[in-house]
């Protein structure tokens, strides 16, 4: 069975599209709405906003809708992320 490159194209396209409408469509939204349940400012709530973003933020340069104010304005933001234990690189102030 050959594959011609049309269809090859084709689903390419169609691979494409459904990544893009998962990605700024149903995978925000559900994380948005889980977010929602939380109490406002919670860090659960700031977990479920910054996956809803994550993905959104894949093609677009802004915050989801909804989520801009706990996002900027976050006492979480960087506290999630645990340090790197790789030695520094050449030129960084510790090396």
């Amino acid at each position: 069975m050959k594959l011609s490159l049309e269809k090859i194209i084709l689903g390419t396209v169609i691979a494409f599209l459904v990544l893009y409408f998962a990605c700024t469509k149903f995978i925000p939204e559900f994380y948005y709405q889980e977010g929602r349940n939380f109490r406002d400012g919670s860090k659960e709530q700031y977990e479920n906003f910054r996956k809803a973003n994550l993905y959104f933020m894949t093609f677009k340069s802004s915050y989801y809708p909804g989520t801009e104010k706990l996002m900027q304005n976050s006492p979480y933001k960087g506290g999630i992320y645990r340090e790197s234990r790789l030695p520094p690189l050449p030129g960084h102030p510790d090396y």
